[in-house]
């Protein structure tokens, strides 16, 4: 048997825990100190490998151990995968904060192994989703898109929970809401530009304008003053005005022209903001799922090509931007 074109691979475990830096100097723990090649010859032999095999062996490679951002990528790359297998074969988006949940498993007290770590993706995310799928049938079918949601300490599937904003003077009209609807996920604002920061930060699907924002006068109709600012910026937002008096034919007009959703009376009848809300979540769905279905086709057809003839063969050479890996096909 020849082994003129065959390379081994050795896995030497040498025990480097003796190495660690001691002590109470922050910077230096658990660092490995950096070795060189006969340092590491001499630790083989001491721990038993024979001379005839150190003597074959031609180049050194040193693992350190994986740290705390190493992990981080290993569980980024694991999510990933679980994302797009559940897209592939369910046709859902799993819609994940990675940030939230590598810090959950990826903790600083303990740092998992790679094994361990997939693991914990498959005990705390994989499995509830499976639950979902096996005991509640109906929900399964009816989302198309899941988000993982960190509820009493574990994380949990959800749907998209509404998220709604209300812009007025006073807060008895927000909390009357609340109570009115404490499934959905409630902000208030007092001014434009806590409004604003709101909306930035966390994206509600509808704001709720009252268009009397004083407490004395009912013919106040600044509210449509904060539709225009709130349009201007967030052209895209769906505002809906609110009113607990009948309007004037203009103050309507105005806030049509202004960019508004709709008029409702305060409180709004269920109904209609239900359906509202509902068509506004629907889209939101239908949005990430397109961005998913996008990115999917940038990383796997965004692929970049050239072609070299060569004597007596052809050679493609094609690279993945997104990796940032160039190969080579003959």
């Amino acid at each position: 048997m020849s082994f003129r074109e065959v390379v081994f691979v050795l896995i030497w475990d040498m025990d480097i825990a003796e190495e660690r830096a001691i002590g109470f100097r922050v910077h230096e723990e658990g660092r490995i100190k950096p070795f060189d090649r006969e340092a590491i010859k001499e630790r083989l032999k001491r721990q038993g490998m024979p001379d005839e095999l150190l003597a074959y062996i031609q180049h050194i490679i040193v693992f350190r151990p994986l740290e705390r951002q190493d992990l981080i990528q290993i569980a980024r790359r694991k999510l990933e995968e679980l994302r797009e297998k559940l897209y592939r074969q369910e046709g859902k988006v799993l819609d994940i904060d990675f940030r939230l949940v590598e810090n959950w498993l990826v903790t600083d007290r303990a740092l998992p192994s790679p094994l361990e770590l997939e693991q914990l993706v498959e005990q705390h995310i994989l499995l509830p989703l499976q639950d979902l799928k096996s005991k509640r049938p109906e929900d399964w079918a009816s989302w198309k898109v899941i988000t993982v949601q960190m509820l009493e300490g574990e994380m949990q599937p959800a749907r998209i929970k509404p998220r709604l904003l209300v812009v007025d003077d006073v807060t008895d009209f927000w909390e009357a809401l609340k109570d009115a609807y404490p499934e959905w996920v409630w902000y208030y604002a007092a001014t434009v530009e806590e409004a604003e920061q709101v909306i930035k930060r966390e994206r509600p699907h509808l704001v709720l304008v009252d268009t009397c924002q004083s407490a004395t006068d009912p013919t106040d109709v600044r509210g449509l003053e904060v539709l225009r600012k709130l349009k201007e910026h967030f052209p895209n937002q769906t505002i809906v005005m609110v009113t607990a008096q009948p309007m004037s034919f203009e103050a309507t007009r105005e806030a049509f022209k202004s960019g508004a959703y709709d008029y409702l009376w305060k409180p709004p009848e269920e109904s209609v903001l239900r359906q509202i809300i509902a068509l506004l979540v629907e889209r939101e769905e239908q949005e990430q799922r397109l961005a998913y279905q996008q990115n999917l086709l940038k990383r796997y057809l965004s692929v970049g090509y050239e072609v070299r003839p060569e004597e007596d063969k052809v050679r493609v050479i094609y690279s993945i931007p997104s990796e940032g890996v160039t190969n080579s096909q003959r």
